[in-house]
This record gives structure tokens, sequence and C-alpha cells, in this order.
């Protein structure tokens, strides 16, 4: 997978403040990007995965922490759904 080099320019006083590296810093904000272009659907839960850096069964949680929900049908697909099965 070929690979692009972002530059991403942030005030220093932020990773004072925040007392966060700048890997640290790095790590977050490709976590947050996955998780919000995967709740937008601009991502699949795989390539999602991918660019956060995690497994899939971490990203899963990761989620999950978020309360984002891996499982995109609205409620009357779930009706429909449990209707027809039970």
């Amino acid at each position: 997978m070929e690979l692009v080099k972002l530059d991403v320019r942030v005030p220093k006083e932020i990773f004072q403040t925040t007392r966060i590296s700048k890997k640290e810093f790095g790590d977050e904000l490709k976590r947050n990007t996955a998780m919000e272009l995967y709740k937008e659907n601009k991502l699949s839960f795989g390539k999602a995965a991918k660019l956060s850096g995690m497994c899939h069964n971490d990203f899963l949680n990761f989620l999950g922490q978020h309360k984002i929900s891996i499982f995109n049908y609205t409620d009357e697909e779930i009706e429909e759904e449990l209707l027809t099965k039970w």
C-alpha cells in the first residue's frame, strides 16, 4: 500500500497544554478521522480500521466506546427483519 505524508501544523502550546506527544497526537488524529469517515459512510469498516492503525477487534471496541454501531440498519429494516425471521 502506498502511503501519503501530510503536513499538519498544530500550535506548539497544544502539546504543552495537553502534555500529549506528537506521536500520540498523530495516533489520536488518525483514530478519530477513521471513526468519523466510517460514521459518515465514506470508508468501509476494514479501511477505517486500517487508517486508525488498529486491528479490527480494537477498532470495533473503539467505535463501541464512542457509541458508533457497525450495524447500519434503519428502525424499519430491523423491524422487518425481526418480523420475517420470527
